[in-house]
């Protein structure tokens, strides 16, 4: 169940990192998509523990450990990604990636909630015992 967690966010980090390369693109700051991308990882994990906590919280972890992942190879893939970009312009492959990752994002999540295992507490029920030298006595 980790690597699902961890897969929601590679996604989420694709998501952002797009996105604000794609804002940052007509000017000339495209730095701000790697560097967003990691303030998003420190908002997720400052959520994660001071908001939620415990180990709910540890799920907060391993999305921003998805994040982080995609921060570092857009990092290293930024001065590759900037050069062959056209200023400007959107390219048929971009336009077709605005829709592609906010698709796929929400359609993994909705995916993972329809087939994940429904867990039931069964009812406690009232307690009857026939003699009164038990501990347990009906009510």
């Amino acid at each position: 169940m980790i690597f699902v967690y961890i897969l929601i966010g590679l996604l989420i980090g694709l998501n952002i990192y797009f996105f604000t390369y794609l804002a940052s693109k007509n000017s000339k700051h495209v730095y701000l998509a790697p560097l967003f991308t990691f303030l998003s990882i420190v908002l997720f994990m400052a959520y994660g523990m001071l908001i939620v906590g415990g180990w709910a919280g540890m799920t907060y972890l391993f999305i921003s450990f998805g994040i982080l992942i995609i921060a570092i190879i857009g990092t290293v893939l930024l001065p590759i990604i900037s050069r062959k970009s056209i200023k400007n312009r959107l390219s048929k492959l971009e336009k077709i990636n605005v829709v592609i990752f906010p698709a796929l994002l929400v359609s993994i999540i909705v995916i993972i909630d329809l087939t994940e295992s429904v867990y039931w507490v069964v009812d406690e029920g009232d307690a009857f015992v026939l003699s009164d030298d038990s501990y347990y006595r009906g009510f």
